[in-house]
């Protein structure tokens, strides 16, 4: 497993408020942000007794909201590698992300029918996946943001190991998930901190690539294997926790993905934020490292209770700003429409993304768009050629 540990504690120990706080004596990580308040267990007790989620749609509901996600997808078009870059979303937090080069990456690969530890209970998908592992074509890096279940499933991860072997990214301390319960070797697992970069290579056979460290670059590098990307782990504001024991003994984060446009000088790159909260200073700090960024993928969904659940995670407008500061091109709106996990309505999070786009200045539909699971976005095309497809995703509105 590749974790780069020159500096590594060292930097933990002397933080910066953009940096994580490791706690040595609980070997567990904090937020350094002063809008992160812990969700304690008692308000989760509270809000589990007094909640009033939505209830679960019937297949005509569903089909009326969300469109169907296997009829949205172009599956002849994720057989081609774009001009720059192309994210699909995939529902959730599972976006299928391709490059000019043909490298392809999966962020929080949720495949399964329910995103819990028990396969009989727990939040069941409203949409199916447009496309199924198996129809896949091609998956060189998985990326996992952290470790709760409808970020990181279990099955989902094994299913891609055994058709792809792919090259899987994770914060600090998440590592041994791949390697224990998964039998993936550690030359395929690399574990980050917050600003931490490595270059991740495709690990297709023909091309023998696999994750090296590089401590003059202060990163990873690949030395065999013509495909590869740069990621760089970028701070989030969340927690982690999979067990009753393992509370933040993970690292949690968002990544920022760029690779040379054909064999131009030029980038194309990518963000995806994870789960976070917000904090004004941490993206305006991201937008200054690593934009203009092409495409990002924010989340807009799970954000009731507003009291319980804004330390944690954004709501529509949040994620406005965050596209605005972080100086993206273009962004589009994930972590909504798939699973029942907190209280607003399900068609709410579109909405009240209109109203934010419209509060803020920012083109909706052009600059930011919300799509239906299945449906993509390019980067090369511009917002001009995204203006019927955006129509027919906003006949919900």
């Amino acid at each position: 497993m590749l974790l780069l540990r020159r500096g590594l504690f060292s930097r933990f120990r002397s933080h910066t408020k953009m940096d994580p706080i490791f706690d040595h004596k609980t070997r567990r990580f904090r937020n350094p942000f002063s809008t992160w308040k812990d969700p304690s267990t008692w308000e989760a007790m509270k809000w589990g007794v007094s909640r009033t989620p939505p209830k679960f749609p019937s297949q005509d509901e569903s089909m009326q909201m969300f469109g169907d996600p296997k009829q949205n997808v172009n599956v002849e078009l994720l057989k081609t590698a774009p001009k720059s870059l192309r994210a699909t979303w995939f529902g959730h937090a599972t976006n299928y992300v391709q490059f000019s080069s043909s490298f392809t990456l999966i962020t929080d690969p949720v495949f399964s029918e329910r995103c819990s530890p028990l396969a009989f209970a727990g939040p069941k998908r409203i949409v199916a996946v447009p496309l199924e592992i198996e129809e896949l074509a091609l998956c060189d890096a998985v990326l996992i943001s952290h470790n709760h279940y409808d970020h990181l499933d279990l099955q989902s991860i094994k299913r891609l190991e055994q058709k792809f072997q792919p090259v899987f990214v994770c914060g600090v301390g998440l590592g041994t998930f791949f390697t224990k319960q998964c039998s993936i070797p550690e030359d395929r697992v690399v574990e980050l901190t917050w600003w931490q970069s490595a270059r991740v290579a495709s690990s297709r056979k023909h091309l023998q690539g696999r994750a090296e460290p590089n401590s003059s670059a202060g990163g990873a590098s690949v030395t065999t294997g013509s495909l590869a990307v740069d990621v760089q782990m970028v701070p989030a504001q969340h927690w982690s926790r999979r067990s009753m024991g393992d509370k933040n003994q993970s690292l949690w984060g968002g990544f920022h993905v760029s690779a040379p446009i054909g064999a131009s000088s030029e980038k194309s790159s990518f963000y995806f934020c994870g789960d976070t909260g917000y904090n004004p200073e941490l993206f305006v700090e991201i937008g200054r490292r690593c934009g203009p960024i092409d495409i990002a993928a924010i989340p807009i969904g799970a954000y009731e209770p507003r009291g319980f659940m804004c330390p944690q995670h954004v709501n529509p407008k949040e994620a406005v700003m965050i596209h605005k500061e972080a100086n993206v091109r273009q962004s589009y709106g994930i972590h909504w429409g798939t699973f029942i996990l907190t209280d607003e309505p399900l068609d709410e999070p579109p909405k009240e993304t209109k109203i934010a786009c419209e509060e803020l200045g920012v083109a909706f539909g052009s600059e930011f768009h919300v799509i239906h699971a299945g449906r993509s976005i390019d980067a090369s095309d511009g917002p001009v050629s995204l203006l019927g497809l955006q129509r027919k995703d906003e006949a919900f509105l």
